[in-house]
């Protein structure tokens, strides 16, 4: 995803206890697996200062692995309100990959 084109996007929040699923809405687990991510300040985490993070999580999963089935995906994890700076550290962006096998000498 750059700003000269787009790309399927996840939004994803995570969670622990249960939960009641809204119509049209869908959850699930997913397997354990490798990403590349960061967290980002609430002036980073905000367009189009986020592309970089999407550049640079793309090409650091790129140079160690290849693609994964997973979606790429801005992770929420502040509580609103929580952030009022534009310094603090807010949310994530992840992109999930599957690591390159070492070769054994």
């Amino acid at each position: 995803m750059n700003t000269d084109n787009d790309g399927p996007a996840e939004v994803c929040t995570p969670f622990t206890g249960s939960l009641t699923v809204p119509e049209g809405v869908s959850v699930r687990e997913e397997p354990a697996h490798h990403e590349a991510f960061m967290t980002l300040t609430r002036a980073q985490f905000e367009f189009p200062n986020i592309l970089l993070a999407y550049d640079a999580t793309c090409a650091f999963a790129q140079a160690h692995g290849r693609s994964s089935f997973l979606s790429l995906r801005e992770v929420y994890c502040q509580v609103d309100g929580e952030a009022s700076r534009a310094e603090d550290l807010v949310d994530d962006v992840a992109w999930p990959f599957i690591p390159a096998r070492r070769e054994e000498s």
